[in-house]
């Protein structure tokens, strides 16, 4: 997990020094780059409310990655590690670097369908609740890859078991390691 954090960090200040890819700060039309230059400092963060490997809670703190875009594109901070999904409209509001973990989504299903349920398409039915966390792609490929399903919005990821143990939903879509 620190040899990816060690890689965005090399990639940031590569870009830093190089003076390539500058991001337009909307308030005052400086170049995020410029910006940090006259500053004198550089600021990065990370929400520590999500799920391992991406925020994990110590008794020094918090380690891991995790997701906080709206406080890059406010300018509140010039850099952030984070675990959403890189997409064409979200692409339009901040600049990316290459991804520091690729992972693909699954789904968990409540164990009493474990000899009955053998793909996602077989949850595409008005028969399945669905779960998947607010703001999350995993929404989108709910609505793609089942549309027929019914669908179940929770808060955030950490409310995701909890909708199968107390029987609210058949089922959820997360990203990988959520899962």
């Amino acid at each position: 997990m620190f040899k990816e954090l060690k890689n965005v960090l090399v990639i940031f200040f590569i870009l830093l020094f190089s003076n390539c890819n500058q991001m337009q700060v909307y308030d005052d039309k400086i170049s995020g780059l410029d910006k940090i230059k006259n500053s004198g400092e550089t600021t990065i963060t990370i929400d520590a409310s999500d799920y391992p490997p991406f925020a994990i809670k110590t008794r020094g703190g918090y380690v891991g990655f995790d997701k906080i875009l709206t406080a890059i594109e406010n300018g509140d901070y010039d850099f952030g590690a984070a675990t959403f999904t890189i997409t064409p409209k979200r692409n339009m509001d901040v600049m990316f670097f290459q991804p520091y973990i690729v992972t693909g989504q699954a789904v968990v299903l409540d164990k009493k369908y474990k000899d009955s349920i053998f793909s996602y398409k077989d949850l595409n039915s008005t028969q399945f609740k669905i779960a998947f966390a607010k703001g999350n792609s995993s929404e989108a490929s709910l609505k793609k890859f089942m549309p027929e399903s019914r669908f179940y919005e929770v808060e955030s990821a950490d409310d995701l078991v909890g909708t199968i143990v107390k029987g609210k939903a058949d089922a959820f879509i997360a990203d990988m390691p959520c899962c």
